[in-house]
């Protein structure tokens, strides 16, 4: 069975079933399954009451610059939301708190308890969960329309590097405390911290071929050129207008310092000593 080439209203490709393409490789993936496991299913019927005219979706992988974009985002009071409820535990703990019994179900109490009144409400997402809110027809049930970005950095050494260093110290945020811990160099972490990024990035890409999306793009490294003016920009491209960034609601500060760019270049010369893994220069570009 091959994907429908009938439209739903937001623009998407109909989801009919078994997919082709390489959509396969994306999920199930570990959210899907607990999230499954929790509510026994995750359809949304197509009866069901809209929640939203319009919602934003954000694509992302780790450390790829997302959560300060979505900072920005918010700080000009159109936007709302904009974290991870995807992620299984937080949906497991909610759902426990709240008495909450279908996935339907939670996603209406995010519309009445995390969407704030005359914002968009938006969500980040990797690719399997988003494929897990294709499937379950959540989004054509749902949403009116969903603007769909992606969040990228051009430097995937740079984004692995940090990934390295935030998974040891626990400082995912700039505001987080984060542990006493000094981050050691490590070779093999970082090497699969860039493979995972780059496996990330091919699966948003093979989602949004398969599913007929043309997302708007955020690159990190061109939004840190001037981060409020590129805001305005992309909530222009999102149909608002008069857009200004309250810099005092800003939570997060670009967090990359000496200690990255230390691991970055004793990964460079260690990658020129290893004949086994020449291929991953080409893939970052070295």
């Amino acid at each position: 069975m091959i994907k429908s080439s009938l439209k739903a209203g937001n623009g998407l490709n109909v989801w009919v079933g078994p997919s082709q393409g390489g959509i396969e490789t994306i999920g199930p993936g570990e959210h899907e399954q607990e999230i499954l496991k929790l509510y026994g299913s995750l359809e949304v019927p197509e009866s069901v009451q809209t929640l939203a005219k319009e919602v934003c979706v954000m694509l992302f992988s780790n450390r790829s610059g997302s959560s300060l974009i979505c900072d920005y985002m918010r700080a000009t009071g159109k936007f709302s939301g904009m974290g991870e409820p995807l992620n299984h535990p937080l949906v497991v703990s909610r759902s426990e708190a709240h008495g909450i019994e279908s996935f339907y179900s939670y996603l209406e109490w995010l519309m009445t308890h995390v969407h704030e009144p005359n914002t968009m409400f938006g969500m980040k997402a990797s690719a399997d969960q988003a494929l897990m809110l294709i499937k379950s027809g959540a989004i054509t049930a749902c949403y009116g329309h969903v603007y769909w970005l992606v969040a990228k950095r051009r430097d995937v050494l740079a984004q692995a590097v940090s990934h390295s260093i935030a998974a040891q110290t626990g400082q995912w945020a700039s505001f987080h405390d984060g542990s006493a811990v000094d981050p050691e160099y490590s070779y093999s972490d970082i090497k699969t911290q860039v493979l995972s990024v780059i496996e990330s990035n091919q699966k948003i890409d093979i989602f949004c071929d398969y599913m007929g999306i043309d997302p708007v793009e955020i690159f990190y490294e061109d939004f840190l050129i001037s981060p409020p003016e590129n805001t305005v920009a992309l909530a222009e491209s999102l149909g608002f207008k008069d857009v200004e960034v309250d810099l005092g609601q800003l939570r997060r500060n670009k967090q990359a310092g000496s200690r990255n760019r230390e691991f970055m270049e004793r990964f460079k010369r260690d990658l020129d000593r290893s004949r086994l893994d020449q291929e991953i220069r080409s893939l970052i570009e070295l």
